[in-house]
């Protein structure tokens, strides 16, 4: 891990664990102790390294905002670009390529407690929905390609379901919020931006009504609103630099 992305894992341990790591940036005994530790409480291969897995929940456990980890050497983008474009008809290039990063890292093999698989992790659940084979998520990857982009355009579907218009920059920011913070509780939060006199017309929009009413809507909703916002924002951010990436691959 560089060095920055090192000092929000500590810091975030800090906060989860209560533990008093020295914020330093360096991978030390003592964190990977207490990456360990964490790993073991939420039933995550603890092996002491963070991938998007144990990222993932670390976010949901309380840790944000985090910075952008170091790019380093994506070879996966270079491997799924082309079953993208086969299959992704409108959806953007570089909103699919964050989707994989900020779900699995370009792993196909990677799987959750919860049996999450394939590049955009789907949960058992949204497989039998969609008809899909489960396990072959984790092994074919132009299946796994296919099935994710079906998952993407369910949630699409949702989103236009509710008036936005395809294509548009909201849109596509929404499709992440459905699916991050759930189809239950997304509508019930732009409901609410609504009936107090807030339209929610632009990503900006909802971002400032996020972090305004946190507090509340987290009561509300069962969800902070806050913190899948920035897993929305991840994903926009990996998507920009693994798109200039497989350009030049």
């Amino acid at each position: 891990m560089d060095p920055t992305y090192t000092k929000w894992v500590q810091t975030s341990l800090n906060t989860i664990l209560k533990t008093n790591l020295e914020v330093d940036g360096s991978v030390g005994p003592q964190t990977k102790s207490a990456i360990i530790t964490f790993q073991r409480s939420r039933g995550l291969t603890a092996d002491g390294t963070v991938g998007p897995l144990t990222e993932r929940a670390l976010v949901q456990a309380g840790a944000t905002p985090r910075p952008a980890r170091h790019v380093g050497h994506k070879h996966w983008v270079g491997e799924v670009t082309p079953l993208l474009n086969k299959s992704r008809g409108d959806i953007p290039l570089d909103f699919l390529l964050g989707w994989i990063d900020v779900e699995s890292g370009g792993r196909i093999g990677e799987r959750t407690i919860l049996d999450e698989r394939g590049y955009f992790q789907l949960h058992p659940d949204e497989s039998k929905a969609l008809g899909l084979q489960h396990q072959r998520l984790s092994t074919d990857p132009a299946y796994s390609i296919e099935s994710g982009i079906k998952l993407v355009n369910k949630y699409a579907g949702m989103v236009s379901k509710q008036g936005y218009v395809r294509g548009t920059d909201l849109f596509w920011h929404l499709v992440k919020f459905y699916h991050a913070i759930g189809p239950g509780a997304a509508p019930r939060f732009l409901d609410d931006m609504r009936q107090h006199s807030i339209s929610p017309v632009t990503w900006v929009t909802v971002q400032q009504y996020a972090a305004q009413n946190d507090a509340r809507l987290l009561h509300v909703l069962k969800h902070s609103p806050v913190k899948w916002v920035h897993n929305v924002d991840e994903l926009f951010a990996r998507g920009r630099t693994d798109a200039a990436l497989a350009q030049h691959n």
